[in-house]
């Protein structure tokens, strides 16, 4: 009887292993995420999100095949719990993309290093198949309660300035911040995307270029109209903001506006 109920127990613990984990990278699988997130949020201390999508991952499963597309997540799975020191915490939230949580953040440069590390890991080649893999990665940031007081909302904030370094050329890291728009229409609206942050040092001098180039296009809403060429561009910006309530279409065309240039 006892040995029946040992069995019965470690049946219980590997069933909420499997419920929790990523069957490939053995990581914290979405619901472990956002679990976790939840609880450290409730704590009201300043948290650390970064949203991590691999760059040219895609091109790997279509080239080589899912084998290899398998090879890459699990290596670099392995890079990022090797780049990340606990309590902070890095998770598979699905297909390319990754979650690192960061608690009890005492400065924003401590997010922008691990960012500056997670860049450099995801470029280092990888082998697959009898071949050197390239990926990279584009990173977005954001913080608790600055960015947001709730996990969803610091996920969509996160994942649309992951978007933004996409537009912005890709292997960056940047992040969406919060403002108080002049236009009363616009208040208390996610706006401001097009500031780019960059984690990376050799990134430094094109952060600047787009944030002068981001002031200068500031033109109103009335003046900006999304042409029929950028029809599908708008929409796959309208996807990546998570149809957050508090961002507009106005600041989605702005966002088409800004990777546009």
């Amino acid at each position: 009887a006892l040995q029946d109920a040992r069995e019965r127990k470690r049946a219980r613990e590997e069933l909420l292993r499997q419920a929790s984990s990523d069957a490939l990278t053995r990581l914290p699988n979405r619901t472990a995420i956002m679990r976790n997130l939840e609880q450290l949020l409730e704590t009201g201390k300043s948290t650390g999100l970064i949203f991590i999508d691999l760059d040219g991952f895609k091109l790997v499963n279509d080239a080589i095949g899912h084998q290899a597309g398998d090879t890459v997540l699990r290596e670099v799975a392995q890079r990022l719990g090797e780049a990340i020191a606990p309590p902070s915490f890095v998770g598979r939230w699905g297909g390319d993309e990754f979650i690192v949580v960061i608690p009890d953040v005492e400065d924003e440069s401590q997010v922008r290093d691990l960012g500056s590390t997670i860049l450099t890991r995801c470029r280092q080649r990888v082998p697959a198949k009898g071949r050197e893999v390239a990926v990279g990665a584009s990173l977005g940031v954001a913080l608790a309660p600055r960015d947001g007081h709730d996990a969803a909302t610091l996920l969509r904030r996160a994942d649309a300035a992951m978007y933004m370094a996409k537009a912005g050329g890709r292997n960056l890291c940047t992040r969406c911040r919060i403002a108080r728009p002049r236009h009363r229409a616009l208040q208390g609206r996610f706006v401001e995307p097009g500031l780019f942050e960059h984690c990376a040092n050799q990134s430094d001098v094109l952060g600047r270029a787009l944030m002068a180039g981001n002031r200068n296009r500031q033109l109103s809403a009335r003046q900006r109209k999304p042409c029929a060429t950028h029809g599908h561009r708008l929409q796959r910006l309208e996807r990546a903001a998570g149809k957050d309530q508090t961002l507009g279409r106005t600041d989605v065309v702005n966002q088409l506006a800004v990777g546009a240039g």
